[in-house]
């Protein structure tokens, strides 16, 4: 069993709190993603960390451009400092990186643009990542919004997609797709479970059937916009067709017939089936 101390949010428990006492502040939502918010599900599932990091990124729903500098301005009056990425700053004390993406109303079209230095990002599915979050206690009762793992996993697809030379996001992937059947497995033993009916399906595989699970759990967030649900089903689809960088990326010493396996099954659930 892997200690607290193994994972990357443990040490970040000053920066969380300055954040949300300043975000708290302006009433607006807001949640952890990115590799502190997948440490924390691994650290759930009981596995070790995939890789480490080296900065925090929060999603933040934002009314407009003015809002977000305005809010930015307060951050730089609490400890941190600017940066040349507009959504970036560091936290002084402990030299920490901090991405601070906004969403919401603030986007056009699901992107947001930075036009000081001709920067675009895709916020596709936050808002409805962030509709889905859930409040993880870090050691001495304060908690934080994180993104779910399976509302994780749709940024992270969105995001390899957008950025194919982010294969991190693709191992990232894998890990949780890995810790999906320890973060499941109680769920799904319960009498009311509603996927009670997986256990009756022939050859069951754990992690085939966790990787369902995940899909499930994807559908209704995906649903709530159509060119997410299209995005997620289209990456699948193509890449379940014709194996290529992605399956090659989430492989471990070359298993790719697993990694099909997870993504078929990952559809299915978001398929409902």
């Amino acid at each position: 069993m892997s200690t607290f101390k193994e994972y990357s949010f443990q040490d970040y428990k000053e920066v969380y709190k300055r954040i949300d006492a300043i975000i708290t502040s302006l009433g607006y939502k807001y949640y952890l993603i990115g590799a502190n918010a997948r440490d924390i599900h691994l650290y759930r599932a009981g596995l070790r960390p995939t890789r480490g990091t080296a900065d925090i990124d929060f999603a933040v729903m934002i009314p407009s451009e003015v809002d977000y500098n305005n809010f930015m301005k307060q951050i730089i009056e609490n400890g941190f400092q600017e940066t040349n990425h507009q959504y970036r700053v560091i936290y002084i004390d402990s030299n920490t990186v901090v991405d601070i993406l906004p969403y919401g109303k603030i986007a056009q079209e699901y992107t947001l643009n930075f036009n000081a230095r001709d920067i675009e990002l895709s916020v596709l599915g936050f808002e409805e990542v962030g509709n889905d979050s859930q409040e993880f206690k870090l050691e001495g009762g304060f908690s934080i919004p994180i993104s779910s793992a399976h509302g994780l996993i749709i940024l992270k697809l969105i995001s390899w997609n957008e950025r194919k030379e982010r294969n991190k996001d693709l191992k990232d992937i894998r890990s949780l797709l890995d810790a999906a059947w320890a973060l499941y497995q109680d769920e799904l033993y319960k009498e009311d479970s509603e996927h009670f009916d997986l256990l009756d399906a022939d050859n069951f595989d754990v992690h085939k059937t966790a990787a369902k699970i995940m899909g499930r759990k994807m559908k209704p967030l995906l649903d709530q916009c159509k060119p997410l649900n299209k995005a997620i089903r289209s990456i699948l689809e193509i890449e379940i067709a014709n194996p290529s960088l992605m399956t090659a990326e989430m492989s471990i010493h070359h298993d790719t017939e697993i990694v099909i396996g997870l993504l078929e099954n990952l559809l299915a659930g978001i398929k409902g089936e």
